[in-house]
């Protein structure tokens, strides 16, 4: 299973050529199953909208019922064990959010959909 990255969900609902041909795939591959976001995910994308460096044609609200109503997408809570976990990493990676991405990885055993280096760098079980 996978837990896709902000730019990763992003990418695929309002870029996808900007996908991997196997990052694509694997995306593809949850629908028939099920694939993971973390809620961070949503506030990151807003930062970035609100920055002008993203854009998305609804308000945030809208764009979360959208990415649920996919059906093959579940959003997943963060919650103190992720915010432990994060802290707990034994890597030099400071972005917060990257990290409690691969905490949230680590506990659900998933593997992360992403093009960012530091993350493929600091966690083996990625896809791009």
């Amino acid at each position: 299973m996978i837990l896709l990255d902000t730019h990763a969900l992003y990418w695929y609902t309002h870029r996808p050529e900007r996908l991997s041909k196997t990052a694509r795939r694997e995306i593809e591959k949850a629908h028939q199953a099920v694939a993971y976001v973390s809620a961070l995910a949503f506030w990151e994308i807003g930062l970035k909208v609100a920055k002008n460096r993203w854009e998305i044609p609804m308000d945030l609200l809208s764009y979360r019922a959208q990415v649920k109503e996919l059906g093959f997408i579940i959003v997943l809570p963060v919650d103190e064990f992720v915010f432990i976990d994060s802290v707990l990493l034994e890597i030099p990676h400071r972005d917060p959010v990257d990290r409690m991405l691969i905490a949230t990885a680590k506990r659900k055993n998933l593997k992360i959909v992403t093009c960012d280096p530091a993350i493929r760098r600091y966690y083996r079980r990625t896809v791009w």
